[in-house]
């Protein structure tokens, strides 16, 4: 997967092609689509909340391979938020349940970059 896909719609409206969802968005999952999608149409009102995301997006932005990392972690994860709409509603296949057991392989791989680059970064 990758990409962001699925067009303009995400963020409703407009031109689909010269919009700040579009400008924007250079999500790899369906999952970080629809979280921008949200975060644009439902902006922070907090300050406190609004630094804190700009410290964890100067992150990724300043830390190639933390960046590249949780690329490689995350590439092969399925649609997590659609799986366990599935699960809750009695839905989920043999082949969801096996995308589930993939996803919570990859988590500890995810866990450790993070905690390193949250050493390192208490370090500086």
């Amino acid at each position: 997967g990758g990409g962001g896909g699925g067009g303009g719609s995400a963020a409703g409206g407009g031109d689909r092609q010269h919009n700040l969802f579009n400008m924007l968005n250079q999500c790899r999952t369906a999952m970080g689509t629809r979280l921008l999608s949200q975060w644009i149409k439902q902006p922070l009102l907090s300050r406190e909340q609004i630094v804190r995301r700009q410290n964890i997006v100067a992150a990724f932005y300043n830390n190639a391979a933390l960046r590249h990392g949780t690329y490689d972690a995350l590439k092969h994860i399925a649609d997590i938020d659609r799986l366990t709409r599935r699960l809750v509603v009695n839905r989920a296949s043999l082949q969801d349940l096996c995308t589930l057991y993939d996803f919570t392989c990859a988590l500890p791989t995810l866990l450790q970059l993070l905690e390193a680059h949250s050493a390192g970064a208490a370090t500086d």
